[in-house]
């Protein structure tokens, strides 16, 4: 099993966005700066001991993420483990995969009669912004129902693709697999995905500001990895200036995901404590850089009903932006 896992789990770290061309399948050795599970594992073994765990330490990593679809005769899934944050954590799982039923309950929904590959362990150093990614392939379905989902799981973290078609049945006298397979996700680049920004609503005394980043629809999933830079603005007349009075504006970080269709990736900064001006005349808006793009969000005032901008609770105190990485 360790072959294969070396084969198929990578560690994604490509250094520039737009720099590779649409759809070229990833290279098996090398693309931008992709490593093995065991080479990652390798290089880090020394320094890892003394590295918080991903799994435990807040706003270190996203969720899993899990895309499949029908390719020829075959269903392929690519599962990924997202990261964000601004320092390094150690990945210690069990990577499982299985076939479900929609709609059923966890255990009892898992689809029987299929062969599936061991649990695989993974100990892996992650920077900020690196994507874990392995690739699967179900094939050859010749029981009941004709649609499901594929599930990727850790621990308490679970991760659902979208409903798909069942693998075409080649024979019924072989068994039905799921097998880890090369992976040939590629690095996104600008054009395959879009950016937005804007004001997301209220929590506590916070107001939630950010930005999603879009694949394009026809486009095929993608591994992004990107520095984004996101500011809060405010206009003076036709032109539109950051707020430098505000504590971490404009906010950066480096973040990585796979984007999958229908399921854009969310990125929070909450922005807390403005004890400007705060009048239906003085407009607002957020803006985002994400590679080579940069997009503005629509702009907005006070009004009587509105949470922006969010209250001042500390007059004495700086207004602050920070990133929530997806929760307070």
């Amino acid at each position: 099993m360790g072959g294969a896992l070396a084969a198929v789990c990578v560690v994604l770290s490509v250094a520039a966005v737009g720099t590779a061309s649409p759809r070229r399948p990833m290279a098996p050795s090398r693309v931008g700066s992709v490593a093995s599970a065991r080479q990652a594992d390798a290089a880090s073994r020394a320094a890892s001991s003394s590295l918080p765990s991903c799994t435990g330490a807040f706003g270190r990593f996203a969720g899993p993420a899990m895309d499949a679809q029908r390719s020829g005769a075959d269903v392929i899934a690519i599962t990924a483990i997202d990261t964000w944050g601004a320092s390094r954590c150690q990945l210690r799982v069990k990577l499982t995969a299985v076939v479900h039923t929609p709609g059923s309950s966890f255990y009892r929904g898992v689809v029987r009669g299929i062969r599936l590959p061991r649990p695989a362990s993974i100990n892996i150093t992650l920077n900020p912004g690196d994507v874990v990614a392995r690739e699967w392939k179900w094939s050859n379905w010749c029981g009941r129902g004709g649609r499901f989902e594929l599930l990727a799981w850790w621990g308490p973290d679970v991760a659902e693709s979208a409903i798909v078609d069942a693998p075409a049945c080649r024979s019924r006298s072989a068994p039905s697999t799921l097998k880890l397979v090369a992976l040939r996700a590629h690095p996104c680049t600008s054009r395959d995905y879009r950016v937005r920004a804007g004001f997301n609503g209220g929590f506590e005394s916070h107001l939630i500001t950010g930005a999603a980043i879009s694949l394009i629809r026809g486009h095929r999933p993608c591994v992004l990895r990107a520095r984004v830079t996101f500011s809060l603005q405010q206009q003076h007349g036709t032109a539109w200036a950051t707020l430098t009075q505000i504590d971490g504006n404009p906010g950066h970080q480096t973040t990585g995901a796979l984007l999958m269709p229908g399921n854009p990736m969310q990125l929070f900064w909450a922005w807390f404590n403005w004890c400007g001006p705060a009048t239906p005349q003085v407009r607002f808006r957020a803006a985002a850089r994400i590679g080579d793009q940069t997009v503005a969000g629509q702009p907005s005032a006070s009004t009587n009903t509105s949470r922006l901008p969010p209250q001042c609770e500390a007059p004495a105190s700086p207004s602050t932006l920070t990133s929530s990485y997806g929760t307070l």
